[in-house]
């Protein structure tokens, strides 16, 4: 078993912490009101939107009328935002969406003024617009609702006249469809698997990787975990038996955002642990064994919580239940019939606690 000891230091000093950055697109926000809105809805989109492949350019202004909106940009832009900050009772934002020619208007009522929860609402639309755009969709409506909804706002000017029809240009080549923003991570971790009452516990430290979108509501997530089975000596009656190995675990799961680096996690589990059994006997008349190797196929499932420490790091834990499928148990001979003396539980709780890095 030296040369698993070995194989795993070197994967937990050799594996890749980082992965190439993702292309960064420009998205332009511009916001009229006073200094402490601004200033909150600043801070608010800078922390939401800082896992995107983004670059965001913050601007201010005293000023602003509504259709400046409809202006073309001076660059190209995933997106140009517009926050109009300039009253109590009510927020108006426009998201406009130049490689599609689409426009959002919405206005977020305001209870109690610019306070938390205006915030996050404010904050949530500019981020699940960018995400959206991000992902290849489209937001909004046509120039000319968007207009109408405009001209409702200012307090019913009539909706500026369309221009007039031009020739389609020349269609552009299709945009490579971009990668959802799923994100790799190295997980480090110890592992413990409760075998039988005493309590016998199989554990050892673990290495694997975790895939999940880390800034999304709710997002498909998934796991690899390989580790090293430390020796354990199991005996009953003055028979048992010494076992030392490695496993693999690996599974789908569910994972949901609770809060600002808080995250939960519902994972199914599929493993294979590979074990060196050697029988051993204190009793002169009992013959052991010789040693053997012992293949357990493993089904289970598990809930891990995570929770986002500082810059790269989280800090997680899980805890769970596995089924050995294969059903092993050890066996002596008496009166040339086999007897089991010990069998571990059908269903063994598990319990993984670790670090997460992320690049």
């Amino acid at each position: 078993m030296r040369i698993w000891c070995a194989f795993l230091i070197a994967v937990f000093l050799g594996a890749p912490c980082a992965a190439a950055e993702p292309e960064a697109h420009l998205v332009e926000i511009v916001a009229a009101g006073e200094a402490g809105p601004v200033t909150l809805l600043e801070a608010r989109s800078q922390a939401l939107l800082r896992d995107y492949p983004i670059r965001l350019e913050w601007s201010v202004r005293t000023d602003f009328r509504p259709r400046d909106v409809f202006a073309a940009g001076e660059r190209p832009a995933l997106a140009r935002i517009w926050l109009d900050l300039r009253q109590e009772t009510q927020a108006v934002l426009y998201v406009v969406d130049d490689a599609h020619d689409r426009f959002l208007v919405r206005v977020v009522p305001l209870d109690a003024g610019y306070d938390e929860v205006a915030c996050e609402s404010v904050g949530t639309i500019v981020q699940s617009s960018v995400e959206a755009l991000l992902a290849g969709a489209t937001v909004g409506v046509t120039r000319q609702a968007a207009e109408e909804q405009v001209s409702e706002l200012e307090g019913g000017a009539p909706p500026v006249q369309p221009e007039p029809a031009r020739p389609p240009p020349a269609p552009a080549p299709e945009p490579e469809p971009r990668r959802p923003h799923y994100r790799l991570s190295l997980d480090l971790s110890y592992r413990g698997q409760v075998l039988e009452d005493g309590p016998e516990i199989l554990h050892g430290p673990e290495v694997g990787a975790s895939l999940t979108r880390p800034t999304a509501p709710v997002s498909p997530t998934g796991f690899v975990a390989l580790g090293y089975r430390l020796p354990l000596s199991w005996d009953e009656q003055g028979v048992g038996v010494e076992m030392e190995g490695f496993g693999l675990r690996a599974g789908p799961g569910l994972g949901w955002r609770l809060g600002r680096g808080v995250r939960l996690s519902l994972l199914g589990v599929l493993g294979l642990d590979v074990l060196e059994a050697d029988p051993v006997s204190t009793d002169p008349l009992a013959e052991a064994k010789d040693p053997f190797w012992l293949l357990a196929p493993m089904l289970g499932a598990a809930a891990e919580i995570e929770l986002r420490l500082f810059g790269p790091l989280s800090l997680w834990a899980s805890a769970g239940a596995e089924v050995d499928l294969s059903g092993h148990h050890f066996d002596v001979l008496a009166d040339g019939e086999p007897v089991t003396v010990l069998r571990a539980w059908a269903v063994q709780p598990v319990v993984r606690l670790g670090v997460r890095l992320w690049p």
